[in-house]
């Protein structure tokens, strides 16, 4: 059986999550709020993660997903799950830090062009 990837992605109005939700997720997970464009979940242990994609400035459909607690940051163990559970195995994940004088945001976001090389393979 083919797995249904998020490199198969063709459309930038087409929601990425819908390919998690076809796969399924583990037990404790939640969706708690979804549109055509954006899907939240929960885990049974508080962690939650906000995922969408949008075309964006050089052409390509990146997927955003936003992970994050309600009482702190989320850790690198959080971060490794999401990834696990969220992300193609064979793409990349960036994750990207804002400027100090922003201060420390209370969630991380991981951004994945799937299929593409990374970015500094170019």
């Amino acid at each position: 059986m083919n797995e249904i990837r998020l490199g198969d992605l063709k459309d930038a109005a087409f929601n990425p999550a819908q390919i998690i939700k076809a796969r399924g997720l583990p037990k404790g997970w939640q969706i708690k709020g979804e549109t055509d464009r954006i899907i939240n979940w929960h885990d049974q242990h508080g962690l939650i993660v906000t995922m969408g994609s949008q075309k964006q400035e050089d052409g390509k459909i990146w997927i955003q997903i936003v992970v994050k607690r309600r009482s702190r940051m989320p850790t690198l163990d959080d971060l490794i799950k999401v990834r696990k559970l969220f992300v193609d195995a064979d793409d990349i994940a960036y994750m990207i830090f804002p400027p100090i004088a922003e201060g420390l945001p209370q969630q991380t976001s991981l951004w994945i062009c799937p299929g593409e090389k990374p970015l500094w393979a170019k």
